[in-house]
């Protein structure tokens, strides 16, 4: 609200009288008052006590100095705005520098002393906050009260409660006076609306200039490695043609023997050429199933048949069971792991890590350089999804009716509930004729079933073979569906611990049967063909690639034997996550600083994806990042800042401006009105207030020229003074000497 003229018209000048008196005091009227008489707390050269009058009324020839109500200096507006906004702004702008700059303590910091003295702080804050939002509606209401509309008997002590103003809140007094009728709606408005949004303001200081206040824990960059591990630290980069593959189908894209058992053949010659996966699914299942009788919700997975040292490189696998009241285990399994390269990358940087920054919570950080493939600054690796369905073929079947095999799959994995039906002389299913015939067991086949269907898929694989050799036995055939994918995840390495990456999918393993259910497109779903499925059947079987024994049809017997529910599932999603991982090579790059340096090496051209590592150390500090908290308070302290502000521009700004700082207290409010004379019209009043009407009553401060400069509460009614102020008064005589209060007069 602009602030209003004070000037009055006819400005005499008044002289004070020596004595003020109340109404109806007119000179000594002799008799002491007992009761104040023999106070012994009143001294005699404080205070002298007359009698009372045949009107009841006393009067104390103490004298208050005179006081200049009004002033139109705007150093005064300055120096209140120092005092009483400048503390709150200047921490909440310091806060906010602190924030922005990204200030972190020291490590070991803040001590839990330090937290005290913060915590003092941020109450501190809030009570600068309360002060200068008290100051706010204090204007407001002297604007009111010095102006022509005046103001409700309600809003007279409503700056008083900004501090603690639930009862007022819930009180007549306010809610009475902020709903009733009146022709000022504007200005009413404006009041009610200030007020209401002062007090959110002063609730949320509190909780607020803590958040803002309290440092949080968090990962702070520090720099990348070649900054950490200095001049020696490797460049790291890959091919991009060479990783995150859709279509899968040739042996091209099939990882080197030399790649996946490089490592393991170094240190220990032979380890990674196994025979038989039955090691692999002993311990795998050792570690999912344990003691219990399904998989746990999730199970980290350190064992391969690849021979990669996966300590390093855990395989995350989760199963939902697709029919929950079912006695049978039927249900999807899902694997996930980083890539190759991504871990090795993250091991091969951590080597060049002083000592003393192994020592210390820190984390090593991959990220791919190239923002136009990667726009999330994310890496990807697979996520893969198999379910299986087996259908069961007794021996005494009529074989007319036992030519078609129907495969139910039910939902909860990364499709709906459908099923299908397979023709068993069709195609390469021919061999499926030769059940009854005393085999056991045929060798997996890869089958072109995309049409039938209903969900894109990566590959389908049949497994068959009798229940047992005796001739004539019961046959089983399991067909088995995969779904796989590359997914965007996030991976480190925390420094100060065992060499293992972390990884943070871009949605939670609990939450991907639904997550590939809804996003399911042939355009997200890698191609796996059949070369390429049928080199991973033998590459970890010999370095000269021999096929003769299947990966996938000893597993099939495995768990065909030992009854291991969820059995082919977890091994297929398993075996091809930890094969996925291996597409791309990484390169590496060491620089001629370093005594391993390789001049035959080439460093990366502008077409490869460089590895980027980034250290971060744990620790506290001030930042926005990841917090939603901490914006909403910063909103809610700099809108403080922004009304505080935009007043005091607003009084400066001003033709004629004014600045007051009467009545800062309600006691003086209270002193005003005693010294005022009964306007009249505020009946059965002595025991409190009950009428709306009353609390909306106006009231405005005047000069009564008259009476020697002396400034009363007077209430608005229907009769106008000089200014148009309309107010009442039992004395119609008197109120024709009310004026507005002037600029610069002093006031008894």
């Amino acid at each position: 609200m602009r602030p209003q003229s004070t000037e009055g018209i006819n400005d005499p000048a008044y002289d004070c009288p020596e004595d003020f008196h109340n109404e109806g005091g007119d000179g000594d009227l002799g008799g002491e008052s007992p009761s104040l008489a023999k106070n012994p707390l009143l001294a005699p050269e404080e205070i002298e006590l007359k009698s009372w009058d045949d009107k009841g009324s006393v009067a104390i020839n103490h004298k208050e100095p005179k006081k200049t109500v009004v002033s139109n200096s705007r150093l005064l507006v300055l120096w209140c705005f120092a005092l009483f906004h400048l503390p709150a702004i200047a921490i909440t702008v310091s806060l906010l520098a602190l924030y922005i700059k990204q200030v972190q303590w020291n490590p070991g910091h803040p001590t839990s002393e330090e937290l005290s003295i913060l915590q003092f702080a941020a109450k501190a804050h809030e009570t600068f906050i309360l002060l200068s939002l008290t100051e706010v509606l204090l204007y407001r209401i002297r604007s009111c009260l010095l102006g022509e509309e005046g103001i409700p008997i309600g809003f007279l002590a409503s700056a008083h409660y900004i501090v603690a103003p639930f009862n007022y809140l819930f009180s007549r007094e306010f809610w009475g006076t902020a709903f009733t009728y009146t022709t000022r709606r504007l200005s009413h408005g404006i009041t009610v609306g200030l007020f209401i949004l002062l007090v959110a303001i002063g609730i949320g200081a509190s909780p607020f200039s803590a958040i803002a206040c309290i440092p949080r824990l968090l990962w702070w960059e520090v720099g990348n490695s070649t900054q950490v591990g200095g001049p020696e630290a490797t460049t790291q980069y890959i091919h991009p043609g060479t990783v995150f593959q859709m279509n899968l189908t040739t042996p091209y894209h099939v990882p080197s023997h030399s790649l996946i058992c490089g490592i393991m053949e170094s240190n220990s010659p032979g380890s990674c050429r196994q025979t038989s996966v039955e090691p692999m699914i002993n311990e795998l299942f050792s570690v999912v199933f344990g003691d219990e009788p399904y998989i746990p919700h999730i199970e980290n997975i350190t064992s391969t048949r690849s021979g990669f040292p996966e300590n390093a490189r855990p395989i995350s696998l989760t199963v939902s069971r697709s029919v929950p009241t079912s006695p049978k285990p039927f249900g999807a399994a899902f694997a996930t792991a980083s890539m190759y390269f991504t871990s090795l990358a993250l091991i091969n940087a951590r080597k060049f890590f002083p000592q003393e920054d192994r020592n210390t919570p820190g984390m090593l950080q991959s990220r791919p350089s190239k923002a136009d493939e990667f726009p999330l600054g994310k890496w990807k690796q697979p996520l893969v999804a198999v379910n299986c369905n087996a259908t069961l073929r007794k021996k005494d079947s009529v074989p007319s009716k036992d030519n078609m095999m129907k495969f139910s799959f039910y939902e909860n994995s990364f499709h709906k509930n459908f099923s299908l039906e397979l023709e068993k002389g069709a195609g390469n299913l021919k061999f499926l004729e030769e059940f009854g015939n005393g085999s056991a067991a045929f060798n997996p086949v890869f089958l072109d079933i995309q049409d039938k269907v209903d969900v894109p898929i990566s590959a389908a694989i049949l497994f068959a073979g009798n229940v047992s050799s005796i001739p004539g036995s019961a046959s089983s055939t399991t067909l088995c569906l995969v779904q796989a994918r590359w997914v965007e995840a996030e991976a480190w390495m925390n420094v100060n611990e065992s060499p293992n990456t972390h990884v943070q999918l871009e949605v939670p393993l609990p939450e991907v049967p639904e997550f590939m259910t809804e996003t399911s497109t042939t355009g997200n779903v890698i191609q796996l063909g059949h070369e390429w499925l049928g080199a991973m059947d033998a590459i970890a079987d010999s370095q000269n690639f021999t096929e003769s024994v299947s990966a996938y049809g000893e597993a099939w017997r495995i768990c065909r034997t030992q009854s291991l529910p969820y059995c082919m599932p977890v091994f297929i999603s398993v075996y091809l996550t930890d094969f996925l991982t291996f597409v791309g090579e990484l390169q590496t790059y060491i620089p001629p600083t370093n005594p391993d340096h390789n001049p035959a090496a080439t460093p990366p051209d502008a077409d490869q994806v460089i590895i980027d590592m980034i250290y971060s150390r744990y620790r506290s500090g001030y930042s926005f990042r990841d917090s939603m908290p901490i914006p909403i308070a910063f909103a809610v302290l700099l809108l403080h800042a922004i009304i505080a502000i935009a007043q005091t521009i607003w009084i400066l700004a001003a033709r004629d401006p004014w600045y007051s700082v009467a009545w800062e207290s309600f006691g003086e409010m209270i002193a005003l009105a005693l010294r005022s004379k009964d306007p009249g019209g505020l009946h059965n009043i002595g025991g409190g207030i009950k009428s709306s009407k009353t609390w909306s009553t106006r009231v405005a401060v005047r000069e009564v020229s008259t009476e020697g400069r002396r400034l009363e509460l007077v209430m608005c009614s229907s009769i106008p003074s000089q200014e148009g102020t309309y107010v009442s008064s039992p004395d119609p005589a008197r109120h024709a000497a009310l004026r507005r209060i002037r600029t610069g007069m002093q006031y008894s």
